[in-house]
């Protein structure tokens, strides 16, 4: 019977495990760019969204920019978009559509590089 009991526990922890949802939040900032990245690991997927906000005086003069996420460790994250735009208040909001499998740690340091009128700009997030 205490075999049994044992087995139905193991087994319950590990399914409801499996539909635990855990949010890890970046934030970090440079001298014109303010972001923060969510990682969403959900069910052995691992989904992104990332804002991105400019602190600089000239909004006008950023059209397009790019930009790059990276882990400083192990390289495993990594995502970016190239030629997007901000909008009215000098705000970018994108949330990915694909997924991985979940490798995003909590104590790791995410890099965001982001490139506008030839000015390279890189940023570390923390947790």
């Amino acid at each position: 019977m205490k075999k049994v009991l044992f087995i139905l526990i193991v087994s319950m922890s590990v399914f409801f495990s499996a539909w635990q949802t855990k949010e890890l939040t970046f934030v970090g900032e440079g001298e014109y760019w303010w972001a923060e990245v969510t990682v969403t690991q959900t069910d052995g997927d691992e989904q992104y969204e990332i804002q991105i906000i400019y602190k600089g005086n000239e909004l006008d003069s950023v059209k397009t920019f790019d930009y790059f996420v990276e882990t400083s460790t192990n390289g495993v994250l990594n995502f970016g978009t190239n030629n997007v735009s901000l909008n009215e208040k000098g705000k970018f909001q994108h949330k990915s559509l694909s997924s991985n499998s979940p490798s995003t740690k909590q104590e790791e340091k995410l890099v965001l590089k982001v490139v506008w009128n030839g000015i390279t700009e890189k940023i570390f997030l923390e947790n």
